[in-house]
């Protein structure tokens, strides 16, 4: 181990310790009251415990593509309002995408250099699906 990484280390043991001495809400204001930008990172499936969601029925479950048990979505924020709004028929499930489906397709549409991206295809960093390369 480097020294930078034993550095690393004690840091962040040390600002672990200090930040479990507080409840987040407290550390946000906190941090807020002395103008640092701070927000709560959650993880990406903790907006099924929000409870404003729930009552909003905002929740929806999809098809997954091995036909397996239904997964949650959140449909109506995908949307725009005014489709969700003015929809008469129901929408027609399609099934979920699987894990690195659109991946390719996403970033060359984003800007990244074909090159670019078979490079980082290369390094590991990004991950693309057989049927996509």
């Amino acid at each position: 181990a480097t020294a930078a990484g034993a550095a690393a280390g004690e840091l962040t043991a040390a600002l672990t310790a200090r930040f479990a001495e507080r409840p987040l809400e407290e550390w946000l204001r906190v941090l807020g009251d002395a103008g640092v930008a701070a927000a709560a990172v959650t993880p990406c499936n903790a907006q099924w415990r929000m409870p404003a969601l729930r009552a909003a029925g905002i929740t929806a479950l999809q098809e997954t593509h091995d036909g397996g048990e239904p997964a949650p979505k959140l449909g109506a924020l995908l949307r725009p309002l005014g489709e969700v709004t003015a929809r008469k028929e129901p929408r027609v499930p399609h099934r979920a995408p699987r894990f690195a489906e659109h991946t390719q397709s996403v970033l060359v549409d984003g800007g990244v250099p074909p090159e670019a991206l078979a490079r980082l295809v290369e390094a590991g960093a990004v991950l693309i699906e057989a049927d996509e390369a």
